[in-house]
């Protein structure tokens, strides 16, 4: 790929045999992809390219856990002269590229940037992604339980992505969206320029995979509605054979609730620790008083519900979910969200 064909086409194929060299080539970078994990698909780093599972639906968790940890040294101190407390942070030098993420992951993070940035920004997580280029995968055959279309997304979708690529048979169709994806493929002589016959193949796909997701659940008006049922029944009715147990929330590439304390690091020093906590967990509102705001499981989740339709919209203009499925995959009780939602819209308010 010459210099001038990067400046002026933001468009390239790359045939799939060529992927694993592209990526050994990344010097630099610790590269993150779908791997194959006990009939699980997960990102993991790959040192290896010769066998990636890019013929996936989606991983069983989101790749947000390199940007928000589930569990995160956030720095160490200890008591140093009179009256001084030493303070050292733990070191984020790591470059990363995160292959093959769908477009509904992408889109997670992207919300997460919103998230940790504005009325405070949040260093650790900034430097993670500053550190990092997201190589995305469009989705030629979407899951049955998938509703991005829903939530304004799109199996092709570039929200937060560097590139997206798109499988059309023997070779990827590269799309190029920002500085930082172009710059990854100037070094590199494995992209060709598109044909029209390429080109026509990836609009095909994209097209087919809109077409598979064709049930699209209309939320427009139900952060409002929301709004004026926050003492409804039907939380109640929704929430009884819910188990609180967290999965939704803990594979939900969205969901950024978090706990921090003070652990022992060793007999001098200590580490403030950060990690992943739950709305849907009965102590994640226990105030030291003993007083819980929300002690049922069916106050958690209405503010499950709540966070993702309601408020989330009312500060970020939207939805807070991408319509990746997993709590609906995943839920040990076969609770569906797109089901919820559905009864939502039909609700007549006055009911109850």
């Amino acid at each position: 790929m010459t210099s001038s064909n990067s400046a002026k086409n933001r468009d390239f194929v790359i045939k799939k045999e060529h992927i694993p060299k592209f990526l050994k080539g990344l010097s630099g970078y610790s590269i993150y992809a779908p791997v194959a994990d006990n009939d699980l698909i997960t990102f993991k780093l790959v040192q290896k390219f010769d066998a990636l599972a890019l013929n996936y639906s989606n991983a069983v968790k989101s790749p947000k856990y390199l940007f928000l940890p589930q569990t995160e040294t956030m720095f160490f101190f200890k008591k140093g002269g009179k009256d001084k407390v030493e303070v050292s942070e733990p070191k984020q030098e790591e470059k990363i590229i995160i292959f093959g993420i769908r477009p509904c992951d992408a889109a997670g993070i992207a919300m997460l940037d919103t998230v940790f940035s504005g009325d405070y920004d949040d260093t650790f997580y900034q430097k993670r992604r500053e550190n990092s280029v997201l190589i995305g995968l469009a989705c030629n055959d979407p899951d049955k339980n998938c509703f991005c279309t829903s939530t304004g997304g799109a199996p092709d979708a570039s929200d937060g992505l560097d590139i997206l690529l798109t499988d059309i048979g023997d070779s990827y169709y590269v799309n190029v969206l920002t500085p930082k994806g172009a710059k990854l493929l100037e070094k590199s002589d494995l992209f060709a320029k598109p044909s029209a016959e390429h080109a026509k193949a990836a609009d095909k796909t994209h097209k087919n995979a809109h077409q598979k997701l064709s049930e699209k659940i209309d939320t427009a008006g139900l952060p409002e509605k929301l709004g004026a049922m926050f003492e409804h029944p039907f939380w109640k009715q929704v929430s009884m054979k819910c188990l609180a147990c967290g999965a939704c929330t803990f594979l939900c590439p969205t969901c950024f609730c978090f706990d921090i304390n003070d652990l022992e690091y060793t007999d001098t020093a200590t580490k403030r620790v950060r990690t992943w906590d739950s709305c849907q967990f009965g102590s994640y509102t226990l105030h030291t008083s003993g007083h819980n705001p929300r002690p049922n499981k069916e106050n958690r989740m209405r503010n499950r519900i709540m966070h993702k339709y309601k408020y989330h919209y009312d500060n970020f203009k939207s939805p807070g979910c991408t319509g990746c499925g997993r709590c609906i995959i995943h839920c040990p009780v076969n609770m569906n969200l797109k089901g919820i939602l559905k009864e939502l819209i039909n609700l007549e308010i006055g009911q109850g």
